[in-house]
């Protein structure tokens, strides 16, 4: 009987030893596999915390496995401990306890629980307990982007279908990136499991746990076409609606990079209402940011001013800074280089030269002309004087021409090489802009948001400022005539990449101002799963120079045509800058020359009979004039009148109309051309009142060309007048 008694207590006491002994292996194994969990952790994410949560409560305590793994992940990681069951969620705790969860997301810290099935006596499932610490994150702060969270369940039973349950329900309570470790201590070869689960393709994976394996799969590679919800706003210029070919086109600045971003993604936009039509005219109100904040929809699709009040109510996802700047057209202005020291030799040194040598000549008595400084200046540019008698004179005279005319043309040739700079207006500053007599555009959208009027030269130019509903009219306005459009930096920069001429030579600038910069946001809904990578994408574009490209049309508008037309004349214009420049230097030395050009006025039928112009009217019109008239004899007959306006862009002549006619082919010449090619003149002709109207001569010449001509023509005059005069005295 004590034998029997004694062996059943021997056989209790070595299974007592060997379950110690058991749990003693298992502990080590475990603890091998929690140190190379916690390296990984620190190895692959670098989190400035790990924070740790438990349940410590009565029916459940803290295990040798928590234990253990709370060691090493404090000890590879900075960490913190939080006990779910001692944490009250009043004000004071979520700003001083929880600080770490409400100030760290996703890429700051990451969140690890720990459940050990063995230690929990609650009888709760597994599911429960999951959800337990999920509604916990949610209340601390349900607007903040998820954290990522690890899961650490310490169990020797195969519960899959329990994982993927959690994993859904992580998923529900918008965690992206949610993961379990399933780790069996009484498994003889120390095994653990990694869980995870893909809701845009609604997979589940279990695989070995190894260090070598992300524990953060990344899912937003591809979304599947996963469906995201977009309120539609018409809020121009970002977001804009368009019905003309029967479908609905959705465009604009803030709209378009939503868009980029989605795509690369592979994401489905559903825009969010019934009626998408009556929807598209509807602005942003209070109710859109209720639907928002309800979750009916996941994001307004267009970026808003940051505004604190919103901002505790909504969640904030997408913010960048913008810029308002002035897009500026390249405008030039010439400027001459030439050699100082050369001219002054010209116009100094030779002819006190030759005034030596005609000296030294007078004091041998080789000639007797007697000549100033001033007599000898006017026989180098060709001025005629007093010419002298003996023909000893006469020849040294001739002699004296001769060199002036080699001297007139070393000195031409010496202005024309004089170089001709090309220098940009800056636009440096606000006066700057002020003070240009350029118009200047902006958005209606954009005044008070963008143009402050603490500065007195913003306040100018807000007074000087029109206002479009679409800044792209004012960017078409750049290629016929000067302006300043003001839009966002994305925008400019945008534009000043694509207005290029057909050299690739930009034809706008951004001017080196900013007028404001101001943080924009795009409110999401709370907990916005896509925001981080969102923000990646929008960056990218940024850096890539792609943001924003909001209208298709700005690719073609370089209009060629037009491009090649300015660059010939640029071309045309630097011969004759150059012709300019000699011709008034060269008289401008001794006289001014004052070019006044006005327009011919034909206040009367008489001015015009008494034109030497060619006079045309319609053949079917020639019956209002009187036949004996003197005027009626010289008019030319057409028989279309339109033949006479093609030939007032050749040549000066005068075409008879109606008063009506006539107002149309001004404002189709003032459309066109952007000038007045010809006028026409009111008077009560004597003879009809049916003709009221007479076309003035056409302006073909610029002022530039006038100016060039009358100097010209005045140097062949003074040139022939000085050889008449050179003839005359030498017959005398």
């Amino acid at each position: 009987m004590n034998v029997t008694k004694n062996m059943s207590t021997r056989i209790q006491s070595m299974t007592i030893l060997m379950s110690i002994l058991f749990g003693i292996v298992t502990s080590k194994g475990s603890t091998v596999l929690l140190r190379g969990l916690a390296g990984q952790l620190s190895r692959d994410h670098s989190p400035s915390q790990v924070t740790i949560f438990v349940n410590k409560t009565e029916e459940s305590s803290i295990s040798h496995q928590q234990d253990v793994a709370m060691k090493e992940l404090m000890q590879m990681n900075p960490s913190a401990i939080i006990d779910v069951a001692r944490f009250n969620l009043t004000d004071f705790n979520r700003t001083i306890t929880y600080t770490s969860i409400r100030d760290n997301p996703r890429r700051v810290s990451i969140h690890v629980i720990l459940l050990d099935e063995n230690s929990d006596r609650t009888g709760s499932s597994f599911l429960e307990k999951v959800s337990q610490f999920l509604r916990f994150f949610v209340s601390m702060n349900h607007k903040m982007i998820r954290p990522k969270i690890l899961l650490v369940y310490f169990s020797d039973e195969e519960v899959n279908q329990a994982f993927v349950d959690a994993m859904r329900f992580a998923w529900y309570c918008e965690f992206l990136d949610f993961s379990i470790v399933h780790l069996n201590p009484k498994n003889d070869v120390d095994a653990a499991y990694l869980h995870h689960y893909n809701p845009f393709f609604n997979t589940s994976n279990k695989s070995l746990y190894d260090t070598r394996n992300d524990l953060f799969v990344d899912k937003l590679g591809d979304v599947n076409l996963y469906p995201i919800r977009i309120m539609l706003t018409k809020q121009p210029p970002f977001m804009k609606f368009s019905f003309k070919t029967g479908k609905l086109k959705i465009y604009g600045i803030h709209f378009k990079l939503l868009k980029l971003a989605t795509q690369k993604m592979h994401f489905k936009i559903k825009y969010v209402g019934s009626n998408v039509k009556a929807l598209a005219h509807t602005t942003i109100n209070e109710d859109s940011f209720n639907r928002l904040a309800q979750g009916h929809v996941d994001t307004l699709g267009v970026a808003l001013s940051f505004i604190q009040s919103k901002c505790a109510k909504m969640s904030v996802g997408l913010t960048y800074y913008e810029d308002m700047v002035a897009i500026v057209p390249i405008v030039s202005c010439t400027a001459f280089h030439i050699s100082v020291i050369s001219i002054l030799v010209y116009l100094l040194v030779i002819p006190a030269i030759i005034l030596g040598l005609l000296r030294l000549s007078v004091y041998l008595r080789i000639v007797s002309i007697n000549l100033d400084i001033f007599n000898v200046v006017q026989v180098l540019y060709g001025i005629p004087i007093s010419h002298p008698r003996k023909h000893v004179d006469r020849i040294f005279f001739i002699s004296l021409i001769f060199v002036s005319m080699q001297y007139s043309m070393y000195y031409y040739s010496h202005l024309l090489d004089g170089q001709i700079l090309r220098q940009e207006m800056s636009f440096a500053s606000f006066r700057e802009i002020a003070d240009s007599p350029m118009d200047i555009f902006i958005n209606r959208k954009f005044v008070d948001r963008y143009l402050p009027i603490e500065n007195p030269d913003v306040r100018r130019i807000r007074a000087r400022i029109t206002l479009l509903d679409d800044i792209s009219e004012c960017i078409e306005k750049i290629d016929t005539r000067s302006v300043i459009c003001m839009a966002s930096e994305y925008f400019a920069k945008y534009i000043e990449r694509k207005h290029l001429n057909s050299k690739a030579d930009r034809l706008v600038k951004i001017a080196p101002v900013s007028f404001s910069k101001e943080l924009l946001v795009i409110y999401t809904k709370d907990a916005f799963p896509y925001t981080e990578k969102f923000q990646e994408i929008f960056q990218t574009a940024y850096e890539a120079g792609i943001w924003p490209s909001p209208f298709r049309r700005y690719q073609k508008m370089i209009h060629n045509k037009t491009t090649v037309k300015t660059e010939n004349n640029q071309k045309d214009r630097l011969m004759m800058y150059k012709l300019g420049f000699m011709l008034t230097a060269g008289f401008g030395l001794l006289k001014g020359i004052i070019v006044s050009h006005q327009e011919v006025k034909f206040d009367s039928f008489r001015e015009i009979a008494d034109s030497p112009l060619n006079i045309f009217i319609n053949r079917n019109y020639i019956r209002y004039l009187p036949k004996d008239s003197p005027e009626t004899l010289r008019i030319g007959i057409d028989d279309m009148i339109y033949s006479c306006i093609q030939k007032l862009k050749t040549r000066s002549v005068i075409c008879l109309t109606s008063q009506i006619y006539a107002e149309y082919l001004t404002e189709i010449q003032l459309e066109n051309d952007g000038k007045v090619l010809f006028i026409y003149t009111k008077d009560d002709f004597p003879y009809s009142k049916k003709f009221q109207e007479a076309w003035e001569r056409n302006r073909m010449l610029t002022e530039e060309g006038l100016i060039l001509y009358y100097m010209g023509l005045m140097l062949v005059l003074r040139f022939l007048v000085s050889l008449l005069a050179f003839v005359r005295e030498m017959l005398l």
